[in-house]
C-alpha cells in the first residue's frame, strides 16, 4: 500500500507509545508481507506488547515529516536509520530470501522472533544506547579524524593528527555482508583470531540455554539493523562499555569495547 506524499490517509498503524508520546524517534520501519501493515518502532523492534499503540498514519506524518520519504517503501521490506537527522536506508525484509538468495548463499533465514527474545532485544537496545551516550560525551569517539583496530593487539584506537587520543580493548561480535545479506557471528569466522571472540562464546551459550536461535545459528540473513541488535545484545550480556561499527568494502564489521581510557 502507498500513500499520497501531501494527503497521508488515516490508515491505523502499529507503533509504541513511547514514539506515539514523542519519547523516541521512529528508527525502524516496517511493511509487512502478509497483510501489508505498516509498523512504525524504535531501533530494538516492537519490545514489550504492554507499550504497543495504534495511531493514525497521518498524524505520525505530523510528528515526523521525513517519514513521507518512505511512502515507496515495496510490501515485505524494512527501512531504518542510527538517528532521527540520519538517512533512512533499506532492503527486503530479512525474514524473507530474496529472488536468487540460495543461488548467493547458503545461508538460513533468520529465525522466528520469540517474545523473550523481543524483550532482550530492548532492554538490550536500551543498555547499549546508554553505553554510547557516555562514551560520546566522555570519550568524543565520533570526533576523532582516524581510528585504526588490530587484529594482534586486540584494540582500537581513535587518533587525531597522527597522535593516539583513545584507546579501547575490543572483541569482535560478528559482520554483516551487503553482498550476501547476512549476519556471520565472529566466533564463525575464519578471518577472526580466537581471542578477539573468546567472550562472544558465552553469548552462544547463553542462546543455547534460553533457546533464542539467533544468537547459535552461525549465519543467516540480515542487515545492518540486524548487526546492530546482536551487537547491542552482545554488549548487554557481557556488560561492555559500548560498540563500534567498522564500515569496509562489502559490509561493517561489528565489535563491543570492554575497556576505553584516555591514550597516555
Amino acid at each position: 500500500m502507498a500513500w499520497l506524499f501531501d494527503d497521508p490517509p488515516n490508515l491505523a498503524v502499529f507503533t509504541t507509545k513511547s514514539i506515539a508520546f514523542g519519547q523516541q524517534p521512529v528508527l525502524l520501519v516496517t511493511h509487512d508481507e502478509e497483510d501489508g501493515a505498516w509498523q512504525f518502532l524504535p531501533s530494538g523492534g516492537a519490545g514489550h506488547e504492554k507499550d504497543a499503540a495504534l495511531v493514525s498514519l497521518r498524524s505520525m506524518i505530523e510528528r515526523d515529516s521525513t517519514l513521507v520519504e518512505l511512502a515507496d517503501l515495496p510490501v515485505g521490506w524494512r527501512a531504518w536509520r542510527e538517528s532521527r537527522d540520519s538517512t533512512w536506508q533499506r532492503k527486503r525484509s530479512n525474514y524473507l530470501k530474496p529472488k536468487g538468495a540460495e543461488e548467493r548463499s547458503s545461508a538460513p533465514a533468520v529465525p522466528v522472533r520469540s517474545e523473550a527474545f523481543e524483550e532482550l532485544v530492548e532492554a538490550a537496545a536500551s543498555y547499549l544506547a546508554d553505553c554510547q551516550q557516555h562514551l560520546e560525551q566522555e570519550y568524543r569517539l565520533g570526533k576523532w579524524s582516524r581510528y585504526d583496530w588490530s587484529q594482534e593487539t586486540r584494540q582500537l584506537v581513535f587518533s587525531d593528527g597522527g597522535a593516539p587520543k583513545v584507546i579501547a580493548d575490543i572483541q569482535f561480535v560478528g559482520s554483516v555482508s551487503t553482498e550476501t545479506d547476512t549476519w556471520l557471528w565472529a566466533w564463525d569466522n575464519d578471518s577472526v583470531d580466537t581471542g578477539l571472540f573468546e567472550a562472544l562464546l558465552r553469548i552462544r551459550q547463553y542462546g543455547e540455554a534460553h533457546g533464542f536461535p539467533h544468537l547459535t545459528t552461525p549465519k543467516w540473513y540480515a542487515h545492518e539493523v540486524d548487526g546492530w541488535e546482536m551487537t547491542s545484545i552482545a554488549a548487554f550480556l557481557l556488560r561492555a562499555k559500548g560498540a563500534y561499527r567498522s564500515p569496509g568494502k562489502n559490509g561493517f564489521m561489528f565489535m563491543i569495547i570492554t575497556s576505553v581510557g584516555w591514550a597516555t
